[in-house]
């Protein structure tokens, strides 16, 4: 990239020559105020973006600009015609990074992301966030639905917000069954809990075994009566039937040899007395082994709501992935003095990590000039503020000038002083080369 931009008859700008260098390099506008920096500065603009108004110089019907391809006839529209023949970075977007001009932290600082990612000339698919969203837990197709892919900041923030609204709904469920499940504990406290093995239908059958045994004493006792009233019967018998004596007296001796031995009203009201205790032992036992299950939903739902937090505190960690992967988007664009932490932009300095709005302007004009060299292809020119080039040290502006040499990138910018409107190309080693108007 090489060539001059002529300038003729435009604002204060009577006739002005500006060098392109070829290996890149700053050029910088110089002159008191009033002499057509600016407008020299928004002629370029224009020639580059299509944007920016400009008028003809006074007592003149029209001005033009021409270079680099391009030519602007200035009258009272701005017309063009050609084609630019190099990449043009507008002022705006490394201005919109370093002061957004907005009053809420929080605000500006999402306008400064989305400018970094003009200047880095990011562009994200919703793969870019695809491993993030994963370990977030959270559905990537659902979150991106009506998003704005090209302003991956705002993306990087919408998918971050939803990673930590899924993992607060998680922790509350958690707290929730764990609130629930301490509270069922508390309840069981003092109360009879069965053996693990133990069963109601162990109880119920030794129930019944009792129940079964009264039964029989019962019966035994019912045929102990029938027995005494048969002998009674036979006793008779044998006074009436005084023939069939002998055979009647064996059946007596036989049966009088063979009594049956009748339980008393106390032995069957003793064992009714173990049947009571036996249903008295089931429903406790049943009530011990509801209990029993009971305590081990507990102790279940306590280690639920332990991984549930534990899955929520590994999505809330996976919600600061967004950030990362933001920054691996930005890759070698993203100076190792800049980072993004939590959504929020942050500069690296001797004293730590702080908001990249408490840095000076000189600080923020100079990372963002970085950035835009660093992304620029090559051939590219960029219209640089006076104020921005002027908040720069020499120590900056000589870095400045030496990473856009490297990348073939020309930066064009201006300083005020008491001589009339010149340009000057810079030296990286801070001489400077006048190109003096004709």
């Amino acid at each position: 990239m090489s060539g001059t931009i002529e300038l003729e008859g435009i604002g204060a700008v009577d006739h002005l020559a500006i060098p392109i260098p070829e290996r890149g390099g700053v050029v910088v506008l110089k002159g008191g105020n009033g002499s057509g920096k600016s407008t020299a500065l928004r002629a370029t603009e224009r020639m580059l973006t299509g944007k920016g108004g400009l008028e003809p110089a006074d007592g003149r019907k029209k001005g033009t600009a021409t270079g680099l391809g391009v030519q602007l006839t200035v009258g009272r529209s701005v017309r063009s015609k050609g084609e630019l023949t190099v990449l043009g970075v507008s002022g705006t977007d490394p201005a919109a990074f370093v002061d957004p001009g907005i009053k809420s932290s929080e605000a500006a600082n999402a306008a400064r992301l989305k400018a970094l990612c003009r200047l880095a000339r990011v562009e994200v698919t919703p793969e870019t966030f695809g491993a993030a969203a994963e370990a977030a837990g959270i559905d990537l197709g659902r979150e991106l639905d009506g998003a704005d892919l090209s302003d991956p900041a705002a993306v990087a923030g919408r998918l971050q917000r939803a990673a930590f609204a899924r993992a607060r709904d998680l922790e509350g469920r958690a707290a929730s069954e764990h609130a629930e499940a301490q509270g069922a504990l508390q309840a069981l406290e003092g109360a009879s809990v069965a053996e693990d093995g133990q069963t109601v239908a162990d109880l119920a059958s030794s129930r019944e075994e009792r129940a079964q045994r009264v039964q029989e004493l019962k019966a035994q006792r019912q045929a102990s009566a029938e027995r005494a009233k048969l002998v009674a019967e036979r006793r008779q018998q044998i006074e009436q039937l005084e023939a069939r004596l002998e055979r009647m007296k064996v059946w007596l001796q036989s049966d009088e040899a063979q009594p049956l031995e009748a339980p008393t009203e106390e032995q069957i009201e003793t064992a009714i007395g173990e049947v009571a205790k036996a249903d008295d032992a089931l429903a406790q036992a049943e009530q011990a082994i509801a209990n029993r299950e009971r305590r081990a939903s507990a102790l279940e739902r306590l280690d639920k709501a332990k991984a549930m937090q534990a899955e929520a505190e590994r999505r809330r960690e996976a919600a600061g992935t967004f950030d990362a992967a933001l920054m691996d988007a930005l890759g070698a664009a993203l100076p190792p003095a800049l980072r993004i932490a939590d959504g929020q932009l942050q500069a690296i300095t001797d004293r730590g990590p702080i908001d990249f709005e408490q840095l000076s302007q000189g600080e923020r004009w100079s990372l963002a000039l970085g950035i835009a060299i660093a992304a620029s292809g090559g051939a590219t020119l960029m219209a640089v503020p006076q104020e921005a080039w002027e908040g720069l040290d020499p120590d900056n502006r000589a870095a400045l000038t030496k990473a856009a040499q490297a990348k073939g990138v020309v930066i064009l910018t201006a300083e005020a002083d008491s001589g009339p409107l010149r340009s000057e190309v810079f030296g990286a080693s801070g001489s400077s080369a006048t190109q003096r108007e004709d």
